[in-house]
């Protein structure tokens, strides 16, 4: 509810996710079927990407099912695209939600997803400064257990997986290909605030900044806050 009620007042933090948001439809498989939203949460996806189904593993208002990432029921090949939104970071076990993936989904089909990214720039913000935790060596373990939904997270979950182990990952789901990393973010989000703080900037100047952003991003895997991954079930991909 917290995050619904940013978005819709804070115009900066609503272009930013607007922004993701195509990110993510620019990348989707267009072969029809079922684009399946984990962790829907108080975004608004769906506004962008009419045909997608909303889920998320509380009951909330707006969406349209309740699922564990970790146990999709869904029928093996029945998915054509999973998308989400800081979800990863969250999970008990992420390996679990990937192999889900790789069964739900069809040959050809996408798990397109933003997250946030360690770089020499975002490590300090995320470990000092952000109210998750950013533990380097704890992700290499996974992230521990947790009591409740939501009730840990460990913010350097997706640039372990994905670039620190990204061998053992690609070892371990081999029906699984990443076609693309986009790095993105490196001072706009911080600069709105995002869901739980007020902007540091009048909105008008914030928005006059896209371009030296948009500049620096040149730099975006050694900068950025936020990453963008694209990953295919191969033709013919299967556990």
């Amino acid at each position: 509810e917290q995050n619904r009620k940013a978005l819709k007042q804070k115009r900066s933090l609503r272009e930013l996710y607007l922004g993701y948001y195509s990110r993510h439809v620019a990348h989707l498989s267009g072969a029809a079927g079922c684009t399946l939203e984990v962790g829907s949460g108080g975004g608004f996806f769906k506004e962008v990407c009419s045909k997608a189904v909303t889920s998320d593993v509380l009951k909330v208002r707006e969406i349209d099912l309740v699922l564990d990432a970790e146990r999709l029921p869904f029928r093996d090949s029945s998915l054509v695209n999973i998308v989400f939104m800081g979800v990863l970071h969250h999970l008990r076990d992420p390996y679990r939600f990937f192999e889900e993936a790789e069964r739900a989904l069809i040959p050809g089909g996408r798990i397109v997803f933003t997250e946030p990214h360690v770089s020499c720039l975002s490590y300090p913000v995320y470990r000092y400064l952000h109210h998750e935790a950013c533990d380097l060596a704890a992700a290499e373990q996974r992230s521990p257990p947790r009591a409740r939904p939501l009730g840990t997270a460990n913010l350097a979950v997706p640039s372990i997986l994905l670039k620190r182990r990204r061998r053992e990952f690609e070892r371990r789901f081999t029906a699984l290909r990443v076609i693309k990393v986009d790095y993105h973010d490196i001072f706009m989000y911080l600069l709105s605030g995002g869901a739980n703080y007020g902007g540091l900037l009048p909105e008008a100047l914030f928005f006059r900044l896209r371009p030296i952003e948009k500049l620096l991003s040149r730099a975006g895997k050694y900068l950025s806050m936020f990453m963008t991954v694209v990953i295919e079930k191969k033709d013919g991909g299967s556990r």
